[in-house]
């Protein structure tokens, strides 16, 4: 097999836009200017939803205790001395199908958690975060849609987000020590 010299074939790959450009109005007279036509405004974005999504969240201890969790801005919204071994559950009487939860620590590190949710006639969610939760540490609830920026529910109801802030109890434990240095070698001489 022969193949085209590499001139050859960039001057026919140049020059093939040009030819089929030429040839999509033959009826036009050369010189003819075009008309630009200007694109309809793109339609203004959607508002955020004005209803929070309907949700209940609270901590179940380990011994049965249920101890309810306000939503920020709700007033008095700052559980405090929950217990560090603790699952947190969230429960709404909506079908909510586009949900994401997250929960953070202070410093807005995401805290790994084993996760299980049950949607039917309304939704239950359950966080339990792995190894415990720190003692003394405040922690934040984020609630917001997983594949779209609002939660939704199955009927296409859309919410706004919405968050919960605890601490736990207990102090805080004390930073670790910073590593120890390692020796100098002795310079050769």
């Amino acid at each position: 097999m022969r193949r085209a010299p590499l001139h050859l074939l960039l001057a026919a790959t140049l020059s093939a836009p040009l030819a089929a450009r030429a040839e999509e109005d033959p009826q036009a007279p050369v010189g003819t200017e075009i008309e630009a036509v200007e694109a309809p405004p793109a339609p203004a974005p959607a508002p955020p939803p004005a209803e929070p999504v309907p949700l209940a969240a609270q901590v179940v201890t380990t011994d049965g205790l249920q101890v309810a969790l306000q939503p920020e801005g709700a007033g008095d919204t700052n559980a405090e001395g929950i217990p560090a071994e603790a699952t947190i559950v969230l429960t709404s009487e909506h079908a909510l199908t586009d949900l994401r939860i997250r929960l953070v620590d202070e410093a807005g590190k995401l805290v790994p958690s084993d996760d299980r949710a049950t949607i039917g006639k309304g939704t239950r969610y359950e966080l339990r975060p792995q190894g415990g939760l720190v003692t003394g540490t405040r922690y934040r609830l984020l609630v917001d849609g997983n594949s779209s920026s609002h939660p939704s529910s199955v009927d296409g109801t859309t919410f706004a987000g919405r968050s919960f802030s605890f601490r736990t109890a207990g102090e805080k434990p004390a930073p670790p020590p910073p590593p120890a240095k390692a020796p100098r070698k002795a310079k050769r001489r």
